[in-house]
């Protein structure tokens, strides 16, 4: 990699966290009536702070950056501490709010830590199975959705007859309509260049028409139009205010709702995202992941986050995957990337950018981050017994809260373990399947590819390529019946994937071998160069599952 594409990627990646920064304080600080540019200041140190840790710590070029899960949670603490202390001073509240915020950071980091010591093996897909993943991710999504009416100033929506006014659908109509179409443009296109043209699209569309209607830059940000201008102040503003521990309302941040709000957030946020992310981003980096030793690094990270004075960030697969396309594949990108962001937090005249801004640019990445989640948790799996169960939760999550889901569905889904259900929805899937396959009359198809490959390192790469994939092909296809990485008690470097269909036509031929997902693991397959020894067959007599019957 040359110095040219490791400077390339860092500038895109640092930029963009920029973005995310002024979309967090948009987001959380502005609604809470606090200044823009500390909140800007917060994320962008706590950015800082994590990539650099998990840059020069980490075995692969892993990007952590803002997060957006952690938002919904936040913002709803800080306004509720806002109302909460009405007629005291800002600088409680902003020290209040900065309190709780590295709370998160340091939770999540004794956590993370704490997680690297155990063995985890099988644990989480035990306590989490996919369908109540789906489910959790599903309320985090709904969580960010409705995000970009807060984002607008529009409370209350969308579940409010106010959203069919005219002077709300000014707003959210044109949010709606970009995020829908973001989203239905990053699902044909993966390119780098996505992001980055859709913002100074809509920057340059947006005062185009504020131009052509003689509308000043101080009237399109008092119709929320576009984000509130600042002119930005040292980087001491944030360093003071969250070190200002004697004007923190203790009673505040232990509230019980309070509580509730930030242990979601610790939940939610890094913890969960980044236990699975991990288990997901060996394909992405081209390395084997070891699991305890990454875990602590973004443990350590997160403790650096919170000491330091900075917002939630941690490991997101779609980040880093780009960073990856504008080419930084080295440890040194990464950095680039960190000292981009802290040129940002240092050089604070910078941030008046941020008053030219459309509000829709943030509303719609909200729209469209809320909409990805919703369709790829509950409507892309289709009409199941486990896309129920998703649903189920998710109307708990919204019906109570994220925590009371989490407790109710680990317990309902060790429950329905115990009665006889796989832990993921294995049971779903065969029974399922049995059933069209019972109907039609034929039998279940099977194949077993024994693979040979050249060292060990090889076999830990493909296991690392091999376990998102195979917890794709559950979530999504029900005809699957299995499939199954087997390694060889006599040879290490030998393997075999068993795979089970429901038929060969429809279910391997149709299904399987259409979807996106083969179409991207085939290629990272035949880079292992495995020597194949593959075998077909339709099952005749005796049982393959238990649970099925003869």
């Amino acid at each position: 990699m040359t110095l040219t594409q490791a400077l390339t990627a860092g500038v895109y990646t640092g930029l963009s966290v920029f973005l995310d920064a002024a979309a967090f304080a948009t987001v959380v600080f502005a609604p809470a009536g606090l200044p823009l540019d500390v909140g800007i200041q917060h994320a962008l140190v706590g950015f800082v702070l994590m990539q650099a840790t998990v840059s020069l710590l980490s075995d692969g070029t892993i990007i952590a950056p803002v997060s957006y899960e952690v938002m919904p949670f936040l913002g709803r603490f800080a306004r509720t501490a806002a109302k909460a202390m009405t007629g005291a001073p800002q600088s409680a509240v902003l020290s209040t709010i900065l309190a709780g915020s590295m709370a998160i950071s340091a939770a999540a980091g004794a956590a993370l830590l704490l997680l690297s010591r155990l063995p985890l093996s099988g644990v989480v897909e035990r306590l989490l199975p996919p369908a109540l993943q789906a489910g959790l991710f599903s309320a985090i999504g709904w969580g960010l959705y409705t995000t970009s009416f807060e984002t607008l100033h529009l409370e209350g929506l969308p579940l409010d007859a106010s959203m069919l006014t005219a002077e709300t659908a000014r707003l959210w109509a044109p949010a709606h309509a970009l995020g829908v179409g973001l989203w239905l443009a990053s699902r044909h296109t993966s390119s780098p260049a996505l992001f980055p043209g859709f913002v100074v699209g809509v920057t340059a569309l947006t005062h185009a028409v504020r131009l052509a209607t003689s509308t000043s830059l101080a009237q399109a940000q008092a119709s929320h139009w576009l984000m509130e201008s600042t002119s930005g102040r040292p980087c001491t503003a944030l360093l003071s205010a969250a070190y200002d521990y004697g004007a923190v309302r203790w009673d505040v941040l232990l509230g019980a709702d309070a509580l509730r709000e930030l242990l979601s957030a610790v939940l939610f946020g890094p913890l969960v995202n980044s236990l699975l992310n991990l288990l997901l981003i060996g394909p992405v980096v081209e390395a084997a992941i070891a699991l305890p030793k990454e875990l602590a690094v973004h443990g350590l990270g997160a403790l650096a986050t919170a000491l330091g004075g900075g917002y939630s960030n941690y490991i997101a697969v779609s980040n880093t995957a780009i960073h990856r396309k504008c080419g930084g594949k080295e440890q040194r990108s990464c950095l680039f990337a960190a000292a981009v962001a802290l040129l940002f937090f240092t050089v604070h005249p910078l941030f008046v950018v941020v008053g030219y801004v459309p509000t829709l640019v943030v509303a719609a990445i909200c729209v469209y981050i809320g909409v990805d989640f919703l369709w790829d948790n509950l409507v892309a799996p289709g009409i199941t017994l486990e896309a129920t169960a998703s649903w189920a939760v998710l109307a708990l999550c919204l019906g109570s809260d994220m925590l009371t889901g989490v407790v109710v569905g680990v317990l309902g889904f060790q429950l329905a373990a115990s009665l006889g259900y796989r832990a993921g929805g294995a049971k779903v899937a065969t029974a399922s399947a049995g059933a069209a396959r019972e109907a039609a009359g034929t039998p279940a198809w099977c194949l077993v590819v024994k693979m040979t490959l050249s060292s060990e390192a090889k076999v830990a790469e493909l296991k690392a390529l091999f376990e998102p994939y195979a917890l794709w092909i559950q979530q999504h296809e029900p005809t699957t019946l299995a499939y199954q990485l087997c390694l060889s008690d006599k040879e290490p470097t030998t393997v075999t994937i068993y795979e089970r269909y429901a038929d060969k036509e429809k279910a391997f031929l149709q299904v399987h071998r259409s979807s996106d997902e083969f179409k991207a693991f085939r290629p990272r397959l035949a880079a292992l160069e495995p020597v194949i020894d593959g075998h077909s067959y339709y099952e005749g007599s005796g049982f393959m599952n238990r649970a099925e019957g003869l």
